[in-house]
Protein backbone atom coordinates (compact mmCIF):
# COMPACT_ATOMS: atom_id res chain seq x y z
CA UNK A 1 0.00 0.00 0.00
CA UNK A 2 0.97 3.47 -0.87
CA UNK A 3 2.36 5.88 1.60
CA UNK A 4 0.33 9.23 1.91
CA UNK A 5 1.91 13.00 2.05
CA UNK A 6 0.22 15.72 2.02
CA UNK A 7 1.31 18.83 0.41
CA UNK A 8 0.39 22.68 0.86
CA UNK A 9 0.92 23.39 -2.91
CA UNK A 10 1.26 26.65 -5.08
CA UNK A 11 -0.39 25.77 -8.17
CA UNK A 12 0.71 28.41 -10.72
CA UNK A 13 1.41 28.82 -14.55
CA UNK A 14 5.04 28.75 -15.09
CA UNK A 15 5.10 31.53 -18.23
CA UNK A 16 8.38 30.84 -20.56
CA UNK A 17 8.75 32.66 -23.66
CA UNK A 18 7.92 29.33 -25.32
CA UNK A 19 4.95 28.29 -24.03
CA UNK A 20 2.78 28.29 -20.55
CA UNK A 21 2.96 25.08 -18.12
CA UNK A 22 1.50 24.06 -15.15
CA UNK A 23 3.85 24.42 -12.22
CA UNK A 24 4.52 25.70 -8.46
CA UNK A 25 7.41 24.11 -6.52
CA UNK A 26 5.44 21.81 -4.30
CA UNK A 27 3.05 21.11 -7.18
CA UNK A 28 6.11 19.87 -9.01
CA UNK A 29 6.69 17.71 -6.08
CA UNK A 30 3.38 16.10 -6.10
CA UNK A 31 3.68 15.69 -9.90
CA UNK A 32 6.53 13.26 -9.51
CA UNK A 33 5.75 11.53 -6.06
CA UNK A 34 2.73 10.42 -8.29
CA UNK A 35 5.08 8.65 -10.36
CA UNK A 36 6.98 6.90 -7.74
CA UNK A 37 5.45 4.95 -4.96
CA UNK A 38 3.89 7.69 -2.58
CA UNK A 39 0.28 9.21 -3.49
CA UNK A 40 0.43 12.80 -3.18
CA UNK A 41 -2.78 14.88 -1.38
CA UNK A 42 -2.47 18.28 -2.61
CA UNK A 43 -4.07 20.71 -0.82
CA UNK A 44 -4.18 24.30 -2.48
CA UNK A 45 -6.33 27.19 -4.38
CA UNK A 46 -7.03 28.51 -7.70
CA UNK A 47 -9.65 31.70 -8.97
CA UNK A 48 -12.76 30.84 -10.71
CA UNK A 49 -10.65 31.92 -13.66
CA UNK A 50 -10.01 29.60 -17.13
CA UNK A 51 -6.24 28.80 -15.91
CA UNK A 52 -7.56 27.46 -12.49
CA UNK A 53 -10.36 24.99 -14.55
CA UNK A 54 -7.45 24.26 -16.75
CA UNK A 55 -5.03 23.38 -14.50
CA UNK A 56 -7.91 21.08 -12.35
CA UNK A 57 -8.27 19.19 -15.55
CA UNK A 58 -4.40 18.51 -15.97
CA UNK A 59 -3.77 18.06 -12.78
CA UNK A 60 -7.18 15.11 -12.50
CA UNK A 61 -7.27 14.02 -15.96
CA UNK A 62 -3.37 13.92 -17.13
CA UNK A 63 -1.64 13.28 -14.06
CA UNK A 64 -4.64 11.15 -12.36
CA UNK A 65 -4.46 12.87 -8.92
CA UNK A 66 -6.93 13.69 -6.29
CA UNK A 67 -8.19 17.37 -6.85
CA UNK A 68 -10.76 17.25 -3.32
CA UNK A 69 -8.22 19.08 -1.42
CA UNK A 70 -8.61 21.87 -3.86
CA UNK A 71 -10.52 25.28 -3.47
CA UNK A 72 -11.93 27.45 -6.21
CA UNK A 73 -11.58 31.16 -5.33
CA UNK A 74 -13.47 33.94 -6.40
CA UNK A 75 -11.89 36.80 -6.62
CA UNK A 76 -8.71 36.15 -6.69
CA UNK A 77 -6.81 35.11 -9.82
CA UNK A 78 -4.86 31.61 -10.37
CA UNK A 79 -1.23 32.04 -9.57
CA UNK A 80 1.08 33.23 -12.91
CA UNK A 81 5.16 33.44 -12.89
CA UNK A 82 7.30 34.60 -15.46
CA UNK A 83 10.36 32.76 -16.09
CA UNK A 84 13.37 33.51 -18.00
CA UNK A 85 15.82 31.11 -18.48
CA UNK A 86 19.59 32.17 -19.23
CA UNK A 87 22.51 31.20 -21.52
CA UNK A 88 23.35 28.75 -18.90
CA UNK A 89 20.08 26.64 -18.57
CA UNK A 90 19.36 28.44 -15.15
CA UNK A 91 15.88 30.17 -14.81
CA UNK A 92 14.83 33.60 -12.56
CA UNK A 93 11.01 34.49 -11.69
CA UNK A 94 8.78 37.02 -11.24
CA UNK A 95 5.69 35.84 -9.15
CA UNK A 96 2.45 37.52 -9.13
CA UNK A 97 0.74 39.08 -6.26
CA UNK A 98 -1.76 38.28 -4.80
CA UNK A 99 -2.58 34.90 -5.91
CA UNK A 100 -5.31 32.25 -4.84
CA UNK A 101 -2.68 29.68 -4.17
CA UNK A 102 -1.66 32.50 -0.99
CA UNK A 103 -4.65 31.44 0.89
CA UNK A 104 -4.08 26.98 1.27
CA UNK A 105 -6.60 25.97 4.06
CA UNK A 106 -5.08 23.52 5.81
CA UNK A 107 -8.40 22.99 8.22
CA UNK A 108 -9.41 19.51 9.10
CA UNK A 109 -12.99 20.67 9.17
CA UNK A 110 -13.13 21.31 5.60
CA UNK A 111 -10.43 17.94 3.99
CA UNK A 112 -10.89 15.63 6.88
CA UNK A 113 -7.81 13.23 6.83
CA UNK A 114 -5.09 15.79 6.30
CA UNK A 115 -3.78 14.66 9.64
CA UNK A 116 -3.61 10.81 9.02
CA UNK A 117 -0.57 11.74 5.60
CA UNK A 118 2.92 9.53 6.34
CA UNK A 119 4.38 13.09 5.33
CA UNK A 120 3.93 17.04 4.89
CA UNK A 121 5.78 19.36 2.13
CA UNK A 122 6.10 22.83 2.33
CA UNK A 123 8.01 25.57 1.59
CA UNK A 124 9.19 28.85 1.76
CA UNK A 125 7.99 30.18 -1.29
CA UNK A 126 4.13 29.30 -0.10
CA UNK A 127 4.73 31.49 3.14
CA UNK A 128 5.22 34.78 1.46
CA UNK A 129 1.75 35.32 2.66
CA UNK A 130 0.18 35.71 6.29
CA UNK A 131 -3.01 33.50 5.71
CA UNK A 132 -0.55 30.58 4.70
CA UNK A 133 1.51 31.08 7.48
CA UNK A 134 -1.50 31.17 9.87
CA UNK A 135 -2.51 27.89 8.09
CA UNK A 136 0.74 26.01 8.24
CA UNK A 137 1.49 27.20 12.01
CA UNK A 138 -1.80 25.62 13.24
CA UNK A 139 -1.33 22.23 11.01
CA UNK A 140 2.50 22.14 12.49
CA UNK A 141 1.23 22.01 15.88
CA UNK A 142 -0.76 18.89 15.62
CA UNK A 143 0.74 16.90 12.57
CA UNK A 144 2.89 13.64 13.93
CA UNK A 145 4.44 12.51 10.33
CA UNK A 146 6.99 13.23 8.23
CA UNK A 147 7.64 16.93 8.08
CA UNK A 148 9.31 17.62 4.97
CA UNK A 149 10.57 22.06 4.39
CA UNK A 150 11.57 23.01 0.56
CA UNK A 151 14.09 26.01 0.83
CA UNK A 152 13.14 28.16 -2.10
CA UNK A 153 14.39 31.47 -1.27
CA UNK A 154 12.98 33.70 -3.78
CA UNK A 155 13.47 37.78 -2.91
CA UNK A 156 11.72 39.86 -2.41
CA UNK A 157 8.48 37.41 -1.23
CA UNK A 158 10.97 35.34 1.44
CA UNK A 159 13.15 36.72 4.06
CA UNK A 160 15.78 34.40 5.83
CA UNK A 161 14.17 35.06 9.38
CA UNK A 162 11.08 33.24 8.04
CA UNK A 163 12.61 30.56 6.58
CA UNK A 164 15.00 29.61 9.21
CA UNK A 165 11.36 29.97 11.51
CA UNK A 166 9.46 27.51 9.43
CA UNK A 167 12.83 24.82 8.41
CA UNK A 168 13.40 24.74 12.04
CA UNK A 169 9.73 23.41 12.70
CA UNK A 170 10.71 20.31 9.86
CA UNK A 171 12.23 16.71 10.37
CA UNK A 172 13.58 17.00 6.72
CA UNK A 173 15.10 20.07 4.77
CA UNK A 174 16.09 20.60 1.22
CA UNK A 175 18.51 23.91 0.25
CA UNK A 176 20.62 24.66 -2.55
CA UNK A 177 24.33 25.67 -2.46
CA UNK A 178 23.23 28.97 -2.41
CA UNK A 179 20.61 29.49 -0.59
CA UNK A 180 22.85 26.88 2.51
CA UNK A 181 25.54 30.06 2.32
CA UNK A 182 22.49 32.93 2.43
CA UNK A 183 21.15 30.84 5.39
CA UNK A 184 24.64 30.79 7.27
CA UNK A 185 26.03 34.10 5.77
CA UNK A 186 27.56 34.72 9.57
CA UNK A 187 30.03 32.30 9.43
CA UNK A 188 32.97 32.82 7.96
CA UNK A 189 33.11 32.98 3.42
CA UNK A 190 35.65 30.48 3.28
CA UNK A 191 34.07 28.02 5.94
CA UNK A 192 33.21 24.41 4.32
CA UNK A 193 30.05 22.92 2.88
CA UNK A 194 30.31 20.36 5.60
CA UNK A 195 31.10 23.52 7.80
CA UNK A 196 27.82 25.19 6.87
CA UNK A 197 25.83 21.85 7.18
CA UNK A 198 26.45 21.30 10.43
CA UNK A 199 25.85 25.22 11.71
CA UNK A 200 22.59 24.94 10.07
CA UNK A 201 21.65 21.66 11.72
CA UNK A 202 22.58 23.18 14.43
CA UNK A 203 20.67 26.44 14.11
CA UNK A 204 17.36 24.63 12.75
CA UNK A 205 17.79 21.62 15.39
CA UNK A 206 17.47 19.33 12.02
CA UNK A 207 19.24 16.00 11.55
CA UNK A 208 17.99 15.44 8.10
CA UNK A 209 19.19 17.91 6.07
CA UNK A 210 20.11 17.81 1.76
CA UNK A 211 22.20 20.23 -0.14
CA UNK A 212 21.89 19.94 -4.06
CA UNK A 213 24.98 21.52 -5.88
CA UNK A 214 23.84 21.73 -9.06
CA UNK A 215 26.75 19.78 -11.18
CA UNK A 216 28.54 18.95 -8.36
CA UNK A 217 27.55 15.57 -5.66
CA UNK A 218 24.35 16.45 -3.51
CA UNK A 219 24.78 15.68 0.49
CA UNK A 220 22.85 14.74 2.98
CA UNK A 221 23.45 14.96 6.83
CA UNK A 222 21.43 11.79 8.14
CA UNK A 223 22.21 10.25 11.72
CA UNK A 224 25.20 12.57 12.49
CA UNK A 225 26.81 11.65 8.77
CA UNK A 226 27.29 13.84 5.82
CA UNK A 227 26.90 11.14 2.80
CA UNK A 228 27.62 12.20 -0.84
CA UNK A 229 25.73 11.15 -3.37
CA UNK A 230 26.94 10.22 -7.48
CA UNK A 231 27.02 13.13 -10.35
CA UNK A 232 24.98 11.98 -13.44
CA UNK A 233 26.40 14.55 -16.38
CA UNK A 234 23.34 15.70 -18.47
CA UNK A 235 23.03 17.97 -21.39
CA UNK A 236 21.05 20.89 -19.75
CA UNK A 237 17.87 22.25 -21.31
CA UNK A 238 16.29 24.11 -18.12
CA UNK A 239 16.86 23.66 -14.55
CA UNK A 240 13.18 24.47 -13.82
CA UNK A 241 11.44 21.92 -11.57
CA UNK A 242 15.05 19.37 -10.98
CA UNK A 243 15.18 20.13 -7.56
CA UNK A 244 11.59 19.50 -6.91
CA UNK A 245 12.39 16.53 -8.60
CA UNK A 246 15.24 15.26 -6.25
CA UNK A 247 12.94 16.50 -3.20
CA UNK A 248 10.17 14.48 -4.17
CA UNK A 249 12.74 11.30 -4.84
CA UNK A 250 14.15 11.90 -1.47
CA UNK A 251 10.90 12.09 0.46
CA UNK A 252 10.03 9.06 -1.61
CA UNK A 253 12.86 7.32 -0.34
CA UNK A 254 12.57 8.76 3.54
CA UNK A 255 9.25 6.67 3.89
CA UNK A 256 10.66 3.76 2.69
CA UNK A 257 11.52 1.19 6.32
CA UNK A 258 14.71 0.41 4.06
CA UNK A 259 15.89 3.92 3.50
CA UNK A 260 19.81 3.80 2.47
CA UNK A 261 20.73 7.31 2.70
CA UNK A 262 23.72 7.25 -0.42
CA UNK A 263 21.10 5.12 -2.45
CA UNK A 264 18.29 7.63 -2.12
CA UNK A 265 20.97 10.23 -3.02
CA UNK A 266 21.70 8.71 -5.97
CA UNK A 267 17.78 8.03 -7.53
CA UNK A 268 17.39 11.76 -6.48
CA UNK A 269 20.67 13.07 -8.19
CA UNK A 270 19.59 11.08 -11.59
CA UNK A 271 16.03 11.90 -11.43
CA UNK A 272 16.73 15.48 -11.08
CA UNK A 273 19.19 15.23 -13.38
CA UNK A 274 17.15 14.00 -15.98
CA UNK A 275 14.54 16.15 -15.39
CA UNK A 276 16.95 19.51 -16.16
CA UNK A 277 17.83 17.41 -20.02
CA UNK A 278 14.03 18.36 -20.68
CA UNK A 279 11.82 21.32 -21.21
CA UNK A 280 9.27 21.96 -17.94
CA UNK A 281 9.53 20.77 -14.92
CA UNK A 282 7.56 17.67 -15.39
CA UNK A 283 8.52 15.63 -18.59
CA UNK A 284 6.36 11.99 -19.30
CA UNK A 285 7.85 9.63 -17.14
CA UNK A 286 8.11 6.44 -19.81
CA UNK A 287 11.63 7.49 -20.99
CA UNK A 288 12.17 7.86 -16.92
CA UNK A 289 12.48 4.60 -15.96
CA UNK A 290 14.37 3.32 -18.60
CA UNK A 291 16.79 5.73 -17.43
CA UNK A 292 16.50 4.73 -13.88
CA UNK A 293 17.03 0.51 -14.85
CA UNK A 294 20.31 1.67 -17.22
CA UNK A 295 21.30 3.65 -14.43
CA UNK A 296 20.40 0.12 -12.35
CA UNK A 297 19.48 2.31 -8.94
Amino acid sequence: MKKKCLLACEILWDCFPYGDFLGGATLNVAYHLNQLNTLPIIASSVGDDESGRNAITQIRDQWGCDISGIRILEGVATGKVFVQIDHKGDATYILETPAAWDFVSLSEDLFPGFKNADAFVYGSVGLRMDFNQQQTEMFLKEYKGLKCFDVNLRIPHNSRELVLKYAGQADFVKVNNEELEMLTNHLNAGSSVYGRIAELSRMLDVDMLCVTRADRSALMLYGGQVYEGQVFPVAIIDTVGAGDAFFAAMIDALLNEDFNPRLALDKATALGSWVASKQGAQPPYDKQRSVLETLKL
